[in-house]
Order: C-alpha cells, then structure tokens, then sequence
C-alpha cells in the first residue's frame, strides 16, 4: 500500500553568478509516490514571469539516452538517513556526450518519469530497499559539464545553478 500525495517544494538558489532577471526564480519540484514497481514521477515547475535553463545531468548517444544525473533522493528509514543517486547504467551508447538542459519557460514545467532501481546509494551501491519510507527529491543544477557546450552555447544559453528541493513524501515501499 502506498501512502502519500504529491509534495511540492522552492527553489533554494546556492548559485554565485545567477542568471539575470528581474526576479528571483519561483521553481517548485515535486515527486509522485512510486508504484508497486518503483515507477514515479518528477516534475519541475517555473511559476515566475522570467524564462530559465535549468542543468539536469547528461544526455548520451546523440540524445539517444537522457541522465538527470544531477538528481538524487534523500530517504529516512528508522532516523537514519540515505542519499541516493541518479546512476542509470548506460551500455552499448556511442556518440556524443552533451548536457541534459531543459528551458522552464515563465508558468511552464517539466516532467520526466523514472524508477527507484535507477538510483544508487553512495554508501554501498544499493537501490532503496523495502519498507516504511520518507523521501525528499532533490535537484543540483549546475552550469555545463562537458566539452561539447562550447563557449558559444553558453553565451546564448545561460544556466540557473542552485538547488531544488521536494517537501517530503511518504510512502511503504513493497
């Protein structure tokens, strides 16, 4: 049995440079709770009146493939708390290596569905176990990662760096 709604959350700006605007950034991320699966989703909204580009992690293979590496799920089992990681396994992609960024147009948002088995515990490797859980998504958006950007992409796509955090869910995870 899965308990819970969706979680809503603000936009906590860490960035040095921000991208200039006439407001500070209105984001809310939130996460559906996942299903007997571990299939959830992900949404990233911009409910201000200036546009932004947000970092989500990498795209491989010509597009082929999309990372939002940059995401993680903060989970509390019994006051001990886990940070896992979005750690797809990529095999048999060639090609390019690009940033994942998405443009939040202003009142715009972004979803995209992933599964609890994609995500590693940077302890020991695991993916979240069965049980009684609270989960917190979180989003590092960083500037571009990867030689392909180029200098060119970067003047004409400036990018939000901060993160981004759900208030949590809970939910019992079969």
């Amino acid at each position: 049995m899965l308990l819970s709604t969706l979680a809503f959350a603000t936009a906590l700006s860490t960035n040095s440079s921000p991208v200039k605007s006439e407001e500070e950034p209105a984001f809310h991320i939130e996460s559906s709770v996942p299903d007997d699966e571990g299939q959830f989703e992900i949404s990233i909204k911009n409910e201000g009146k200036a546009n932004y580009n947000i970092n989500l992690g990498l795209s491989v293979g010509n597009g082929i493939r999309h990372i939002p590496s940059n995401l993680e799920l903060h989970v509390l089992r019994q006051g001990k708390k886990e940070i896992y990681k979005y750690t797809a396994i990529m095999m048999g992609i060639s090609g390019r290596l690009d940033d994942l960024v998405i443009s939040l147009l202003a009142r715009s948002s972004y979803s995209l569905e992933v599964n609890l088995s994609d995500f590693r515990s940077t302890t020991d490797n695991t993916t979240p176990t069965p049980g009684s859980l609270r989960m917190t998504t979180v989003l590092h958006s960083t500037d571009y990662q990867t030689s392909n950007s180029g200098e060119a992409n970067e003047a004409k796509f400036k990018l939000w760096q901060g993160m981004l955090e759900s208030k949590p869910i809970e939910f019992i995870l079969k």
